[in-house]
């Protein structure tokens, strides 16, 4: 193995800092992205559910009426 520089050493040694910061700010930004989906998607299955609810109680009123 070939020996580096102490100056490509310590350059070596930012970039790989730098890649492993860049690795945790993807990292946090999926993250932050599926519970934003996660929140979105439960939002919506709220709204149906509520939906679906005020459609059968309309649909037993109407029953009720015949």
């Amino acid at each position: 193995m070939s020996q580096v520089s102490p100056e490509e050493a310590e350059i070596l040694l930012q970039e790989n800092r730098f890649l492993k910061q860049t690795i945790l700010a993807l990292r946090n930004e999926l993250v932050n992205k599926a519970q934003q989906k996660d929140a979105t998607l439960q939002n919506g299955l709220r709204i149906l559910e509520q939906q679906n609810s005020s459609l059968k109680e309309t649909i037993e009123e109407l029953r009720v009426e015949l």
